[in-house]
């Protein structure tokens, strides 16, 4: 494998950098696609399309659940369009920015308090 490759133990920071896109990383890094392909096919038996992408999705949920506005995370991670950031969020987890907010900050409350769902009350 190339050694430039095998120094790198920071892989999610040069995602980052390279706006999750692998032909960036790869310019950045000086080689090509196929050389990163290669390398994550060895290193972690995945294709660096669907690592950066869930790298992606992580670096998401974390800009969501500390309050940021969807068009600050959506040029964060590199999308240019709004709606590609909420096709993302629904593909990776079914969830909006609205719900991911809503995780982070409400509560859990204890059972006897909760509310009932709405299956539970067909049941009764």
């Amino acid at each position: 494998m190339n050694e430039r490759l095998e120094h790198i133990k920071d892989w999610p920071s040069e995602a980052r950098r390279g706006q999750y896109r692998v032909s960036q990383v790869a310019h950045r890094l000086g080689v090509s696609v196929r050389w990163i392909e290669m390398f994550f096919r060895v290193r972690y038996e995945k294709s660096p399309h669907v690592i950066f992408a869930h790298w992606r999705e992580q670096e998401i949920r974390r800009l969501a659940m500390t309050g940021k506005q969807g068009k600050e995370i959506m040029v964060a991670v590199g999308f240019s369009h709004r709606s590609s950031l909420a096709r993302s969020l629904s593909r990776g987890g079914g969830q909006g920015l609205r719900e991911l907010r809503r995780e982070s900050v409400t509560p859990l409350r204890p059972a006897a308090h909760r509310k009932r769902a709405r299956s539970d009350f067909a049941k009764s």
